[in-house]
């Protein structure tokens, strides 16, 4: 699945080089975390496999810092990425069910299912489809990846954020925000669920 993947990926490759205490931790602890929580369709389980190994990492500020970043970079990358449809054409992954390069989108969100809904409009496959699947597996090897370099870069001290949310979240927080009705806390994108409205 896909939070136990991008977790297990980054804690194995942890394991090989710094060792304990990263051998003592079993990736299946976060299997739950499939398709948004066991199919809830929450936050993308390979945001949570990914973030979660980032907090095994860092202390609270930078890892704050860090899942930041990632989530940002989730909504707006187009995925799967250039280099994960090169890598199921060219053999490169360890499983391999389709081979055809996959459209891509930017999801606008970290959310699972509206992660999954928009490509599935965009591409035109079925959210039950192999076609599917196989976008959520490159996915969460492109997340993986995008999370190891954003700790190297901090290891190197060389991490700065670059993520810029949409305007229309700051403008739904003027009246929706702790200054306003304060009834909103979130950083996602609104508009893209909730009507805009004056």
């Amino acid at each position: 699945g896909c939070a136990y993947g991008a977790f297990r990926a980054i804690v194995v490759a942890l394991r090989e080089a710094v060792g304990y205490p990263y051998t003592l931790i079993p990736p299946e602890m976060m299997i739950w975390g499939h398709g948004g929580v066991v199919g809830w369709g929450g936050t993308c389980g390979a945001l949570l496999g990914a973030c979660a190994a980032i907090n095994l990492v860092c202390d609270k500020p930078t890892a704050d810092q860090l899942i930041h970043e990632l989530q940002g970079w989730y909504t707006q990358a187009l995925l799967p990425s250039d280099i994960s449809n090169q890598y199921a054409q060219t053999g490169q992954f360890f499983v391999q069910k389709y081979t055809q390069p996959l459209p891509q989108n930017a999801s606008g969100s970290p959310l699972c299912h509206v992660s999954v809904t928009m490509w599935c409009e965009h591409s035109g496959f079925r959210a039950s489809s192999l076609e599917r699947k196989e976008r959520c597996g490159r996915l969460t090897g492109d997340v993986a990846a995008r999370a190891v370099e954003l700790l190297n870069q901090w290891a190197d001290g060389q991490f700065q954020g670059i993520y810029v949310p949409p305007e229309s979240i700051a403008t739904c927080l003027t009246c929706h925000g702790d200054k306003g009705m304060d009834n909103v806390k979130a950083k996602m994108n609104c508009v893209q669920c909730h009507t805009p409205h004056p």
